[in-house]
């Protein structure tokens, strides 16, 4: 069965937060990345605390991509944490011309928590009442298996700038006439029992002057409608002369 995953980016943003997991240690010549737990300390070192963020752009085809209230997001002032009226405008596209927003969907940071229940107060059967306070849960995890990845391409000069993550079926919209032609499935992120996400590196990939042949053939055949198998066509003269 196909493992089905999307593609989000991935930022590392400077914190003052204690719970960190890693830090950037700075010399005078460089820097490296270096988790929280082999820093040597050292006053002559100063150290940049760091978070992890995996983070999406909106697309309006995609219901998981939208910011709703009391998601966490990057903007241009930092992070922030939806409100109803924010989360109103974003959907009216508020956002997209003057600021940059990117729903947050998975983090390093443990302060970032979403609502999962309401508050209130409820009655009992013996004419009394109590209050009732909303639950908390952590946004989804980066795994510390990913952190090792992260740091170790960093150090090397080749930071990760984009993942894959695992994805699982929320639920079946069903359609509504005119507005939706089919029933439409919305997808969520995978976790795992410990809330961390699936992640699957993107890893550049070498092709075979074959296989570099058929996707130009197929990007000519779509631009243009016409046949690249005849040898004296324009397709086929440009790979002999170019490949």
């Amino acid at each position: 069965m196909k493992t089905n995953t999307k593609t989000h980016q991935v930022v590392m943003l400077p914190t003052t937060k204690s719970n960190n997991i890693g830090d950037i240690v700075l010399s005078p010549d460089s820097t490296r990345l270096a988790t929280i737990n082999v820093l040597t300390v050292d006053s002559k070192q100063p150290c940049t605390n760091q978070h992890l963020y995996i983070i999406v752009d909106r697309k309006e085809d995609d219901e998981s991509t939208w910011i709703k209230e009391g998601d966490w997001y990057v903007s241009d002032n930092g992070l922030e944490q939806s409100t109803i009226l924010q989360a109103k405008k974003e959907y009216e596209g508020f956002y997209k011309g003057k600021q940059t927003c990117k729903k947050i969907v998975a983090t390093t940071d443990k302060s970032l928590k979403i609502v999962i229940g309401d508050s209130g107060w409820k009655s009992h059967d013996d004419g009394g009442w109590s209050e009732y306070k909303p639950e908390y849960k952590l946004l989804p995890q980066i795994p510390e298996s990913f952190i090792q990845d992260y740091i170790k391409a960093y150090n090397e000069g080749k930071p990760i700038t984009e993942v894959d993550l695992e994805m699982e079926i929320d639920y079946v919209a069903n359609a509504t006439p005119p507005t939706k032609p089919m029933d439409s499935t919305v997808y969520k992120i995978k976790t795992r029992p410990d809330n961390t996400v699936i992640i699957h590196i993107k890893e550049d990939r070498l092709y075979t002057k074959g296989e570099v042949e058929n996707y130009l053939r197929k990007m000519y055949y779509e631009a243009t409608g016409q046949s690249t198998g005849h040898p004296d066509g324009f397709c086929d003269k440009w790979i002999k002369n170019n490949l």
